[in-house]
């Protein structure tokens, strides 16, 4: 297996390719981009702060977890370009793609 590129490692620093099963974007983009779902945002800061309402420091910070984390895990699959409903569940409740936000790198 082919050691994947770790050279963009670091929030945001990476691209990522998210299709459908079918093969179509549905986005595409830096991943510090991705929209993320308001209720998983507030449950993460009442885990990682005990706050329910955060702040803007707080939420910025819940978001650069969240997209830390998809990133890791990309990094560790090898893979920038993915299909959606192959992200762990946990991943796919976090990111909104009701947003169907397109941003090119």
């Amino acid at each position: 297996m082919e050691e994947p590129d770790r050279r963009n490692i670091g929030v945001g620093s990476s691209s990522v390719s998210l299709t459908d099963d079918d093969g179509s974007v549905l986005y595409e983009g830096r991943i510090y981009g991705l929209p993320l779902r308001e209720k998983a945002i507030l449950q993460k800061s009442i885990e990682f702060f005990n706050d329910p309402d955060p702040c803007y420091k707080h939420r910025g910070a819940v978001h650069v977890r969240m997209w830390n984390d998809i990133e890791k895990h990309l990094v560790q699959t090898g893979s920038r370009s993915v299909r959606f409903n192959s992200l762990p569940e946990e991943f796919r409740e976090w990111i909104d793609m009701d947003m169907r936000v397109e941003q090119k790198p």
